[in-house]
């Protein structure tokens, strides 16, 4: 009798010592889990409240630049120092001078590539050396070209992958060379097969407006 009474007092007591355990073991288990959701909870928010922050609001669009040529028109002319051009020097033969032509009111990113087709006296001055400048620098340039011996009109391409770097400025620039005497202007053609336009993955960009130079 007093051994089964010792039996049955220590199969209650392996039992209640295995509940303990059990109990402890889960009563750890949801600690642990309620750490680790609180604390995936707050990774999650902060990275919410990151992204958030990252993509809210706009872009804001830049206004149209007004530091191109004369001011008002979308295609101009600057020396190499970025000042607006309206008239040059060159008094002899021989005489040379960098200038560069820029755009205003573009999208970074947008158009790629540049056409510039000047109109200008064959007699007296001629177009050379062109590079890639500002907004497009680092792009690939064309040589100059001319479509026929009466066309009095020097050709220049210039083109960037991944479009223009900023909204205004310049962008390509050539040597203005005096070969003759007398004065000249160099305006962009802007009408015809071969004319001044801005593009953007083949296809045309709307252009407003245009300004001219005086070679004196």
């Amino acid at each position: 009798m007093r051994r089964n009474e010792h039996n049955w007092i220590f199969q209650v007591s392996r039992i209640l010592r295995h509940l303990t355990f059990r109990w402890i073991s889960a009563f750890v288990f949801v600690t642990l889990l309620a750490a680790f959701a609180a604390n995936v909870q707050g990774v999650w928010v902060n990275a919410s409240t990151f992204v958030s922050g990252a993509l809210s609001g706009t872009v804001a669009v830049p206004p149209v630049g007004v530091t191109c040529g004369d001011g008002a028109q979308q295609f101009g002319f600057l020396d190499v120092s970025g000042n607006p051009l309206d008239s040059i020097n060159l008094d002899d033969p021989g005489d040379s001078l960098h200038i560069q032509v820029c755009v205003d009111g573009q999208t970074i990113g947008g158009a790629d590539t540049v056409q510039v087709v000047i109109e200008h006296d064959d007699s007296i001055v001629e177009l050379s050396n062109p590079a890639c400048v500002g907004l497009l620098d680092g792009g690939f340039v064309s040589p100059s070209t001319k479509r026929t011996s009466d066309d009095q009109a020097s050709a220049f391409i210039c083109s960037k992958p991944g479009g223009m770097s900023g909204t205004d400025g310049a962008v390509i620039q050539f040597a203005v060379n005096r070969i003759g005497f007398g004065e000249d202007t160099l305006s962009f053609r802007t009408a015809g097969t071969l004319a001044t336009g801005l593009y953007e993955s083949g296809l045309e960009v709307p252009v407003v407006g245009f300004d001219s130079i005086t070679v004196r």
